[in-house]
C-alpha cells in the first residue's frame, strides 16, 4: 500500500535512479557509495553550522518500500 500523495515523486527515488531533481537539493554527484543494498550521499544543505553530513538510504522494495 502506498501512502504518498498523487503525482508525488520521491526525492530519494529520483536521486537513486540518477535523475537530477529540480526541486531537490541533493545531486547525483553527492553519492559517494552505492551497492545493491544501500546508497550513501553527502547532504550539505540541511544544517547551517555543519559543512555536511551523510545520509544513507536502503535500496529495494524489501526495504519498507524505499526506492529501488
Amino acid at each position: 500500500m502506498l501512502h504518498e500523495p498523487e503525482n508525488y515523486h520521491c526525492p530519494f527515488c529520483l536521486l537513486l535512479s540518477g535523475v537530477e531533481n529540480q526541486r531537490g537539493k541533493s545531486r547525483t554527484a553527492d553519492i559517494f557509495y552505492k551497492d545493491e543494498f544501500i546508497t550513501a550521499f553527502i547532504a550539505s544543505h540541511w544544517l547551517a553550522n555543519n559543512p555536511g553530513h551523510v545520509l544513507m538510504t536502503p535500496i529495494g522494495r524489501g526495504a519498507r518500500g524505499i526506492c529501488g
